[in-house]
């Protein structure tokens, strides 16, 4: 998987081992009352897609040891503002790639947790007292690539099977 920094150009690629992939779809409405009547005025103002998952890197070697960290230091470069112009920050905005399930998403790393688990080798070399591996916690806020309806596709896999009241959707 990886990120593309969209604003710097870069990309980000991540071979590792990731868990825990949820992503959390909430629908926004709003309540008003009228005066003198009873029922609730239900208005819709729009939804939105959260995901979050974990990953975990592993370094076999001194050289993948420098390559992973200078990954891990540019990841969390970007929950920072990527520049500022005329005293405004640029938010860091980026596409997600998670094999053929997420693809080039668009949005931006909403939050980050690094954990460095109880049993995770360390090296020891003057040079580089660091981890060997590391494990990542992010929460994504997807920005849609496209005005988005019920039955367009929302996944880089398929498209959704529509039915029609002659075609009832098949059963799973």
């Amino acid at each position: 998987f990886m990120f593309h920094d969209y604003v710097n150009n870069n990309i980000i690629p991540f071979r590792a081992m990731l868990t825990q992939i949820t992503e959390n779809i909430n629908a926004d409405y709003d309540v008003a009352r009228y005066v003198g009547r009873t029922e609730k005025n239900i208005v819709y103002s729009g939804a939105g897609r959260e995901l979050s998952f974990s990953f975990y890197v592993q370094a076999m070697s001194q050289p993948e040891l420098d390559y992973i960290w200078q990954k891990i230091n540019y990841l969390t470069g970007l929950m920072f503002p990527s520049d500022y112009m005329d005293g405004f920050m640029l938010p860091p905005f980026v596409q997600l790639t998670i094999g053929n399930f997420y693809v080039d998403q668009p949005g931006y790393i909403r939050s980050m947790t690094h954990t460095i688990e109880e049993n995770t080798s360390w090296d020891i070399d003057d040079a580089a007292q660091m981890p060997m591996g590391i494990t990542v916690n992010i929460n994504f806020s997807v920005i849609e690539k496209k005005m988005v309806r019920t039955g367009v596709p929302f996944y880089g896999y398929g498209t959704p099977q529509l039915s029609t009241p002659n075609n009832p959707m098949p059963q799973q």
